[in-house]
């Protein structure tokens, strides 16, 4: 059998998870090998990411809105072709790949610049799914995926084929869209079968989740329910989470039942098991919320590239946008006391999550498609 290389290049964070989304399509076709590689965590950028995404959210609108400048898009272009420019051919003729898949901006100017060299297929994943920028869309990559229409809008401005954009939906790992075994993954984690609420503060760990602690932890509430915390790669916040909890143990008696988890490679399970997902309105967080067919609460997000998420989640029924700890806590006080209102977001759930599921189903295709025959 002839092996078919896949190479997936991809960075931290989200596009990691974007990159692990990929992969999940592909990894069961015979013949087939995936090398994922992160050549960009080690910048400098990365630390300074990880400081504004757990403490200033709002700050992302900075370089969001200077990048679009046509004059400030080269210069990052140019930046990242002198970072990959030598590193990123030598693994080209080290992996001879078959396809490469793209899921983060960096290595675009330097693939768009060798492709026709190399002769790989090239499949771009647009990751932002509502008002994409401009630095991340490939000239010479066969395909651009991206969430929806207003990919194919952004694409044109540039002047990019129009064959070579695809809104074929989010590419969400394919284990969100499956049954999971409900009571084995509650004995594990010692839940009840009660109302669940999922907080999750993102692959990085936004202490935006913290204002939430006040209704959940030191409320008195009329039913009884659990909580799931996932704090990213954020230990800190995990320990100030227990901490307050073991304060609050001395002044309420009815707190909730609760699961701290760090990073986790199992966000399916914690969301088959939850009513809801309340968290940063990132990309990855909403489409595996909705592939689950859970209400997403989105109590933060980065400004910028994030605000269309917001209307996304308003315009599609997906859940509610609470931002402001007042009213994210009257929301959870009533959603606790009437959960039969989480329903009433079924149709729409199903409906997106259908959609999503495409984009995986697409890429497979398409590597099958291209794959070399036996």
């Amino acid at each position: 059998m002839t092996e078919y290389n896949i190479l997936i290049l991809t960075a931290p964070s989200g596009h990691m998870t974007l990159a692990r989304a990929a992969r999940s399509y592909l990894e069961d076709i015979p013949g087939v090998r995936i090398t994922t590689l992160d050549l960009a965590g080690h910048h400098i950028e990365w630390s300074l990411f990880r400081i504004l995404y757990r403490y200033l959210p709002s700050l992302m609108r900075i370089p969001y809105e200077i990048t679009r400048n046509p004059h400030t898009l080269n210069m990052v272009k140019n930046n990242n072709i002198r970072r990959f420019e030598t590193l990123l051919p030598s693994i080209l003729e080290k992996e001879a790949p078959d396809l490469v898949i793209t899921t983060y901006h960096g290595y675009i100017a330097v693939l768009d610049r060798v492709k026709d060299h190399y002769k790989f297929k090239y499949v771009n994943s647009l990751s932002d799914p509502v008002s994409p920028h401009p630095i991340l869309f490939s000239r010479s990559a066969d395909y651009n995926i991206g969430f929806s229409e207003a990919s194919c809008k952004v694409g044109n401005k540039l002047n990019i084929s129009p064959e070579r954009i695809i809104p074929a939906g989010w590419l969400t790992m394919r284990c969100f869209f499956e049954q999971q075994p409900l009571a084995e993954i509650r004995q594990k984690l010692r839940l009840k079968d009660e109302l669940t609420l999922l907080v999750c503060a993102g692959s990085e760990g936004s202490n935006a989740i913290l204002n939430l602690l006040p209704v959940l932890f030191f409320t008195k509430h009329s039913r009884t329910f659990q909580v799931i915390f996932i704090t990213g790669h954020n230990h800190t916040l995990a320990n100030a989470i227990r901490r307050t909890y073991r304060l609050a143990a001395r002044f309420n008696p009815g707190l909730p039942a609760i699961v701290v988890e760090e990073f986790t490679n199992e966000m399916h399970e914690f969301m088959a098991v939850s009513d809801i997902v309340i968290g940063k309105a990132g990309p990855n967080l909403i489409f595996e919320s909705v592939a689950s067919r859970k209400p997403f609460m989105a109590v933060t997000h980065f400004s910028g590239n994030e605000d269309g998420n917001l209307g996304m989640i308003r315009e599609n029924n997906l859940g509610w946008v609470a931002e402001n700890p007042f009213t994210a806590s009257k929301l959870i006080q009533d959603l606790i006391r009437n959960p039969a209102q989480l329903n009433a977001k079924a149709h729409d759930l199903e409906k997106i999550a259908e959609r999503c599921h495409q984009g995986g189903l697409f890429l497979r295709e398409k590597v099958l498609e291209w794959k070399k025959p036996d």
